[in-house]
């Protein structure tokens, strides 16, 4: 009986090690991230900066970053609910940790940035730390689950039309994307648009400018506050209850979106993107 107490009391803490560092891992547990304690910190008002080196602090602080809060909140018509947390990584660091590009917002609302940004010749890190801002808006006022089962390209075109992330860095302005369109003759359905291969940075670029596109003239006829209550009803309708792969998710995660914002809102994605097209 004894053996048996033991062997359950060795089975129940190794679940629950097993738990705590997964949570601690994928950073559920912040401000208790472990990594965090590692690094440097300095709060500036709402933001907490982590970095290694003093150069990294100042390299991120002349950009500015507090300038963006007041303009991300007025643009949602929301306010950050809890702290902004920059974390400046190198590279290998921040591919760990699930970094993709050179900036990217974590549902844990960490926001990353790779150290490869001093690399680049006159990165607007501001413009970026926007749009980033962006995301983490929603995802503190959303919640992780509801936050995921908002399409990509509603995410992006958001963050794109708060940071009037136009024409910077490589990305097209409108005029360019409509243009580069309508010379992609196979583009003839949304569908078709979302299902181009990202192969290239100019492709995502040209992608998320259109998106942009798409969710100014969104944002015309639906006010933010309306959109915002909208993504609060969100349903997953068990998206996640199978095995299906994260494309296929994507894609019902979109269809789901569009069907029941056409029934909110009386708004055809198709056709809007038709106009695009000048159909």
């Amino acid at each position: 009986m004894k053996n048996l107490f033991k062997i359950l009391l060795v089975i129940s803490g190794t679940i629950l090690m097993g738990v705590f560092f997964y949570f601690v891992y994928i950073g559920l547990l912040i401000p208790y991230f472990p990594f965090l304690y590692s690094l440097n910190v300095s709060k500036d008002g709402n933001i907490y900066y982590y970095y290694s080196k003093q150069s990294e602090l100042e390299y991120m602080k002349k950009f500015n970053p507090k300038s963006y809060i007041s303009e991300t909140e007025n643009f949602h018509n929301l306010t950050f609910s809890n702290p902004i947390r920059l974390v400046i990584l190198p590279k290998k660091k921040y591919k760990k940790f699930k970094g993709t590009g050179l900036l990217s917002t974590r549902l844990d609302g960490l926001i990353l940035i790779s150290k490869e940004v001093k690399k680049e010749i006159n990165y607007p890190l501001g413009i970026f730390l926007h749009h980033e801002y962006s995301h983490l808006i929603l995802l503190q006022r959303l919640g992780k689950l509801r936050f995921t089962l908002i399409p990509r390209w509603v995410l992006e075109g958001i963050a794109i039309n708060s940071s009037n992330h136009y024409g910077i860095n490589g990305y097209p302005t409108k005029s360019e994307a409509i243009k580069i369109l309508n010379q992609k003759k196979i583009l003839t359905s949304f569908d078709n648009f979302l299902n181009i291969q990202e192969q290239s940075v100019s492709t995502i670029k040209f992608k998320y400018t259109i998106y942009g596109i798409l969710m100014e003239k969104i944002l015309k006829e639906v006010p933010m506050e309306k959109l915002f209550a909208f993504l609060e009803t969100l349903e997953d309708n068990q998206l996640f209850s199978t095995e299906a792969s994260k494309e296929k998710v994507e894609n019902e995660i979109n269809k789901n979106f569009l069907k029941q914002m056409e029934k909110e809102f009386k708004i055809s994605l198709s056709k809007t993107f038709g106009e695009l097209l000048g159909k």
